[in-house]
């Protein structure tokens, strides 16, 4: 699989078990973030080299896992005991990540400051978990220029309506060398393609009310698929000056929950292909690493 990558990479740090900050998590946030699979604690680049379908835990695991990695590479690079913080946001930080403070809870050990930013008004971050807050999309936000080290988010970028003001904005903020991890649905995977279907055909919502027995509530935000693919992120992120885009594809069970009912042999049907067929790029999602240039 091709990557762009950016040759001034720092190099691995201590493995995450063996560190102090580790060992001071509460035991059931260790136990989130607790390796069941050889894929969860690849390297990323082994991680993106490998036919990740059905041989990984919970996708939340991973970049958690990931995000750790980053900071303890920072951490180990040539005055890694530097006087200058370690600064971590959260992009799209609301309730934790997939719905679970554990594991934003565990990476806030491993970085001096923890910034988190979330658009939707009514919902309130944990006041513990982080530093700074701001309700706003990330376009909006104030941020410091050159501030931060690691950025993150899941299930934010099939969301974002602007790539472009949205990357120019994290190169703003981000020091040179910094990293951006994320996950997002990978827009060219058949679940994604059937979503954009049943949208062009405004059917999107009654779909939506079939496979979630009627009540949507806040079910989804509105997904537009303009950053999920890595066609886009290369288009949108290298004119902000993310020249580093590095992308790995994974898939657990796939969209098991949205195909209910009658959908339920076509959703078998096409995990065994996956099976059969080992295209990585046709895994349900999208995780990426992108590094703005030094």
């Amino acid at each position: 699989m091709s990557t762009i990558t950016d040759p001034n990479q720092p190099k691995a740090g201590p493995a995450i078990e063996d560190t102090p900050e580790c060992a001071a998590l509460d035991p059931r946030v260790r136990e989130a973030i607790r390796p069941n699979f050889p894929a969860d604690d690849a390297p990323f680049e082994d991680f993106a080299n490998t036919y990740n379908f059905r041989n990984s835990s919970d996708r939340r695991l991973i970049l958690t896992r990931q995000i750790i990695r980053e900071c303890l590479k920072r951490r180990a690079e040539p005055g890694g005991d530097r006087d200058e913080p370690l600064r971590v946001i959260d992009i799209g930080c609301g309730r934790g990540m997939g719905r679970s403070e554990d594991y934003v809870a565990a990476v806030k050990p491993y970085c001096d400051e923890l910034w988190g930013i979330e658009p939707d008004t009514e919902v309130t971050p944990n006041p513990a978990l982080f530093d700074h807050t701001q309700h706003a999309l990330l376009e909006d936000a104030d941020l410091p220029e050159n501030h931060f080290d690691v950025a993150f988010s899941f299930m934010v970028m099939e969301h974002v309506a602007d790539p472009g003001a949205f990357y120019r904005a994290l190169a703003r903020a981000m020091k040179p060398g910094g990293v951006y991890l994320f996950m997002t649905p990978n827009k060219d995977h058949y679940f994604s393609v059937f979503t954009r279907t049943f949208k062009a055909l405004k059917l999107d919502e009654f779909v939506l009310k079939f496979i979630s027995g009627g009540d949507v509530g806040d079910y989804h935000y509105p997904v537009v698929h303009r950053c999920n693919s890595r066609a886009q992120l290369v288009q949108h992120g290298k004119p902000a000056g993310f020249t580093g885009v590095e992308v790995a594809y994974m898939e657990q069970d796939g969209p098991r929950p949205y195909m209910k009912g009658p959908l339920r042999p076509l959703f078998h049907l096409l995990a065994w292909k996956r099976t059969k067929v080992r295209r990585p790029d046709r895994l349900l999602t999208l995780f990426a690493r992108m590094t703005k240039a030094r």
